[in-house]
This record gives structure tokens, C-alpha cells and sequence, in this order.
């Protein structure tokens, strides 16, 4: 039986010196502030690689799992949000945390994997620029949406 397509990373790549959004984060809420966007992040690229759901039960267990007060966490997304280090439109219409940069390391770290499957309506980043191993397909279908890649070289050959 072959092996599952692994979807989460082992890691992830995090900037020593971090965007002013970050420290904006960190200077209203102080290190729980922090703490909590890169335990979001740890939850992102191991779970999904490029988003995660934030439902009520998602909040719930990762306020248990980080022993941080509900409402906290919850002020610290919004203000996540508000300062775009997550998409606010994705998240109010699919309930998920992701962003450009997010999904731009996320492709980064998996480009030498054999295939990558991205969800359509959660992309941020135009399509035409992926690598071959990108497999765009829907969030409400089961079926490949269909590959969004360039020709290879040997298909320019052959013709």
C-alpha cells in the first residue's frame, strides 16, 4: 500500500528579525502576543501546510493545548486580522488563517515533493508562477479542479 501524501511540514522557516506587524502584536499584547501567532503558525504548517480552520472547537482545543485564556487568543486573531497577518476575507468566509506569505513558505518548503494539492478558493497567490508539483482542486468537490502549471520543456520539444 503506498504511502499518504504528506500535507503538514516537519518545519518551517521563522525571520530572526519579524515584520512590523508582528511587533505591533507583540506591543499590544506583550510575548503572549507573540506566542500565540507563532503557536498559530506551528498549528498551520504542521496541520494543513497553507491554512487551518478556526472554528469554535478549534479555539477551544488550541486554548487547553496552550493554557491561554479564550478571550485573549481571540482578541489576538482579531488583531491578526485587522493587520493583515491573516487574510480577513478567507477567514470570514471559510472560517481559516492563512496568508500570501504563508502559502508563498509553505510552497517553498514543499517545491521538491512530488505533488502539492492546494485548495482553489483558499489560494492567494497567482497560480501561473507554481511549480509543476502544484495540483490546484476545490474546496467543495472531491475532483481535480485541474493542474495550474507551464508547460516542461520536453512538452515544448515534442511539439
Amino acid at each position: 500500500m503506498a504511502r499518504p501524501i504528506k500535507e503538514g511540514l516537519d518545519y518551517f522557516p521563522h525571520d530572526c528579525i519579524p515584520d512590523h506587524r508582528l511587533e505591533l502584536i507583540e506591543a499590544e499584547f506583550g510575548l503572549t502576543g507573540y506566542a500565540v501567532v507563532l503557536k498559530l503558525y506551528e498549528r498551520i504548517f504542521v496541520e494543513k501546510g497553507y491554512f487551518c480552520e478556526w472554528t469554535t472547537d478549534m479555539v477551544l482545543m488550541f486554548t487547553h493545548k496552550n493554557s491561554v485564556d479564550g478571550n485573549v487568543v481571540s482578541e489576538i486573531v482579531k488583531a491578526s486580522l485587522r493587520r493583515g497577518i491573516f487574510d480577513s476575507r478567507l477567514y470570514e468566509k471559510y472560517s481559516i488563517l492563512t496568508s500570501a506569505d504563508i502559502q508563498e513558505t509553505y510552497l517553498k518548503v514543499t517545491e521538491r515533493r512530488k505533488q502539492v494539492f492546494l485548495f482553489e478558493e483558499y489560494l492567494l497567490l497567482d497560480c501561473t508562477h507554481f511549480a509543476d508539483n502544484v495540483v490546484i482542486n476545490s474546496v467543495n468537490a472531491d475532483i481535480n479542479a485541474g493542474k495550474c502549471r507551464r508547460k516542461s520543456t520536453k512538452e515544448k520539444k515534442g511539439k
